[in-house]
């Protein structure tokens, strides 16, 4: 909703293992855009490709920037859903299309990012924040959910005293989707 994300777009979706990240992408898959996503690791790759993007970039890779330019034809993405934050913030900025849209939901990787601002002005690009929505977005958004159209990806689920062990797991970069703590029954 907060990039007025239109059919046939072309968007790109960053930290593409991440829990919201995995439900970004599967949602704009359904609402019929073209999904481009970056994440770290080959597993990782094939892993987003089963949910749906047409490209992924691993960013450990040597030369994925000029690949994830290329898979534009060199033309830039038309709205970015970006977590990462400050490593990759850059890297968006010069990708996107004139006109493009950034809607940045998190930073993971650290909370100031360095942008040459001749690219947001040259591409006449919108930058917006995003935490959450409002109920009836929650409730639209969850439609697709228990139709089983998208499914959210579940790494692990471990008992609430096991938080610590949660957040190091988190820290480490190996989860994939969503980590869930649950009271012990």
């Amino acid at each position: 909703t907060r990039g007025g994300l239109i059919p046939g777009q072309l968007v790109l979706v960053t930290g593409g293992s991440g829990g919201v990240s995995t439900m970004a992408i599967q949602y704009a898959v359904l609402a019929g855009a073209r999904v481009h996503a970056i994440t770290s690791g080959p597993e990782n790759v094939d892993r987003v490709k089963a949910l749906g993007a047409e490209a992924v970039y691993d960013r450990l890779e040597e030369g994925w920037e000029k690949e994830l330019w290329r898979g534009t034809d060199k033309l830039g993405f038309n709205l970015c859903i970006d977590s990462v934050g400050p490593a990759l913030y850059s890297t968006v900025i010069r990708c996107m299309g004139v006109g493009g849209t950034v809607v940045s939901y998190g930073s993971t990787s650290g909370s100031t990012a360095d942008v040459d601002l001749r690219h947001v002005f040259w591409k006449q690009l919108s930058i917006l924040g995003s935490t959450m929505g409002t109920p009836s977005e929650f409730r639209q958004a969850m439609d697709p959910v228990f139709r089983g159209q998208v499914v959210p990806p579940v790494f692990d689920r471990l008992p609430l005293d096991a938080a610590r062990t949660a957040h190091e797991t988190l820290e480490q970069g190996r989860v994939f989707g969503k980590l869930i703590l649950h009271p012990q029954s």
